[in-house]
């Protein structure tokens, strides 16, 4: 029968004093959370296309509504081809 070494004997005194040190180190290393809130982004928090997109939609109801407005003057200055329409 061969007889077999362990790990432990095939390890140098300079790693095994790396090893400690760094179970010494990792004893004693506290936990760290980041609180710290992310850094703004400018160009995501003004969010321009967002910012076209609503004027152009109010710009669009502006336009429509006046074309309405201009319906309903018609419709009660009674003009003459809304007359002919009712009859």
């Amino acid at each position: 029968m061969q007889s077999t070494k362990s790990c432990h004997e095939f390890v140098t005194p300079c790693q095994r004093k790396t090893y400690e040190y760094h179970r010494a180190r990792v004893k004693s290393a506290t936990s760290v959370v980041d609180v710290v809130p992310p850094k703004v982004r400018p160009h995501i928090k003004f969010d321009a296309k967002k910012r076209q997109l609503e004027a152009e939609r109010q710009a669009r109801i502006v336009r429509d509504n006046f074309i309405l407005l201009k319906k309903l003057q018609s419709i009660m200055h009674g003009n003459k081809k809304s007359k002919i329409h009712m009859k």
